[in-house]
């Protein structure tokens, strides 16, 4: 019959060596070693995509919340062009950046 080991998230050297000496002793035939995941890398154009939709996610509240004698933003406007910006972030990849 076979005896297999399995380990999983091991952090410290020495746990891999007493687990070896023991499998070995035990003549266990297969030790499987799983690593833990890895951090998951966000590339600077989802980072910068996520960025517009919180600031899109702003200007939303900022506008809620404005009273009918306030300033408007004038069209092409420094101010004006920023939000279009965030308006225009790829929401439909968002989901695959989460």
């Amino acid at each position: 019959s076979r005896l297999i080991v399995i380990l999983e998230r091991l952090v410290d050297g020495h746990n891999y060596s007493a687990i070896f000496r023991t499998c070995e002793s035990l003549g266990v035939q297969h030790v499987w070693i799983i690593g833990p995941p890895e951090e998951r890398f966000e590339s600077r154009q989802s980072l910068k995509r996520a960025a517009q939709m919180e600031r899109q996610k702003k200007f939303q509240a900022a506008d809620v919340n404005r009273k009918s004698d306030d300033a408007s933003v004038f069209p092409g406007s420094r101010k004006d062009r920023k939000r279009k910006r965030a308006g225009e972030a790829w929401r439909g990849d968002a989901g695959l950046d989460a």
